[in-house]
């Protein structure tokens, strides 16, 4: 066994991590959660993450994509998604952890997202999950 194989094995997520955000957190992330969940199947997989960064007008490489699935224990539903922010904001900055969460909102690499911006993403969203876009 490889030792990068050793470390994943030996890594093993108590789901505490997920247990350190209050209530309005946890909202905030399901909402998160919801958007990217495009097809609305309760997982995040490739084709969400795909359809997601194509709603922003971007494509993302498939092997970006892959390594973000590949930092889940298995298929990303909503408890394994609280779980890996958990362990990102645990013994991290958080504002460095949230800043890079929201880079590919930033398409001019200024870090900023422009209000008029997010506003578009979201009504595009809304339209996505009411079944008119």
């Amino acid at each position: 066994m490889s030792k990068a194989a050793k470390k994943k094995s030996s890594k093993k997520r108590s789901g505490s991590e997920a247990a350190q955000f209050d209530q309005k957190t946890i909202q905030e992330f399901k909402e998160a959660f919801g958007i990217m969940d495009q097809n609305k199947d309760g997982v995040i997989d490739k084709s969400d993450l795909k359809d997601l960064y194509a709603s922003m007008g971007q494509i993302a490489p498939d092997s970006q994509i892959d390594a973000m699935i590949k930092e889940a224990s298995g298929p990303i539903n909503f408890t394994v998604f609280l779980t890996l922010f958990g362990e990102r904001l645990t013994g991290t900055d958080p504002e460095a952890t949230i800043v890079g969460a929201f880079a590919m909102f930033d398409k001019k690499d200024c870090g900023k997202i422009k209000e008029d911006d997010l506003i578009k993403i979201l009504q595009k969203q809304e339209r996505r999950a009411i079944g008119r876009g």
